[in-house]
């Protein structure tokens, strides 16, 4: 596990590889122990995951950028007329 072929790119498991990595998780029970957040704060906190990490966050973040530089080009637009800057 953890190979490397000679251009450094991690090599592809063979078959017999997989098969004990996976005996290896399976005894070692990850899962088990994992417990998730426990405390009201906690879960609220860990309910808003996807708004920064889930698949619709790219595009929301885009969408409030746009709309942040509009904001911006009409602020320029009307106070530059002014002499502020």
């Amino acid at each position: 596990m953890g190979r490397r072929t000679e251009g450094g790119h991690a090599a592809r498991w063979t078959a017999a590889e997989r098969a004990r990595y996976s005996q290896l998780m399976q005894a070692r029970e990850a899962w088990a122990s994992s417990t998730g957040p426990r405390s009201a704060e906690g879960k609220a906190k860990v309910s808003q995951n996807a708004r920064k990490h889930g698949p619709l966050a790219w595009a929301e973040q885009r969408l409030t950028h746009a709309y942040l530089r509009s904001i911006a080009a009409l602020l320029v637009v009307k106070y530059c007329g002014r002499g502020i800057q």
